[in-house]
C-alpha cells in the first residue's frame, strides 16, 4: 500500500521527509484562473520536488457553485471550456495503479453504471 497526502506545492518537501509516497495537489496550483504564466512557479517547484503529484483536488473553484440556488450551468460550461484538463499536458489514468482485478471492479460497480447509464470506458 502507498500513502499520499493533500498539500500545496510548498509543502511537498515536508511530506516527503515524513515518508509519504506521493502528494495530491489543489488543481489551482497548476491551473490558476488568471493565466498560464501564474502557474510557472508551482510547475517548477513540482518538477524539482522529491514527490510527484498523482492526483489533484478542488477541481472547481469555490466561486463557482455546482448545486443550490446559485448554481450556474453556463458559468460551469465556460469554466470547463476555458480551463481544459490537458492545458499543461496530458495526464495518464490507469487502473494498473490500484492493483485490483478490473473485472471484479466492473462487477462491483455494475449497479451504479446501470442506474446512471454509464458504459465501461475502453481505451486503446
Amino acid at each position: 500500500m502507498r500513502f499520499g497526502c493533500c498539500v500545496p506545492p510548498d509543502k511537498i518537501e515536508i511530506i516527503a521527509r515524513a515518508g509519504f509516497d506521493f502528494c495530491e495537489l489543489p488543481a489551482s496550483a497548476v491551473q490558476p484562473l488568471d493565466d498560464d504564466a501564474a502557474a510557472l512557479p508551482a510547475l517548477r517547484a513540482i518538477a524539482a520536488a522529491p514527490l510527484r503529484p498523482e492526483a489533484f483536488n478542488v477541481l472547481v473553484p469555490a466561486t463557482l457553485p455546482l448545486v443550490g440556488p446559485h448554481a450556474d450551468l453556463a458559468a460551469m460550461r465556460a469554466y470547463l471550456r476555458d480551463n481544459p484538463s490537458d492545458r499543461h499536458g496530458k495526464f495518464r489514468y490507469s487502473t494498473d495503479i490500484i492493483g485490483e482485478d478490473v473485472a471484479a471492479l466492473h462487477a462491483e460497480f455494475a449497479r451504479y453504471r446501470e442506474r446512471f447509464g454509464l458504459e465501461i470506458e475502453q481505451r486503446s
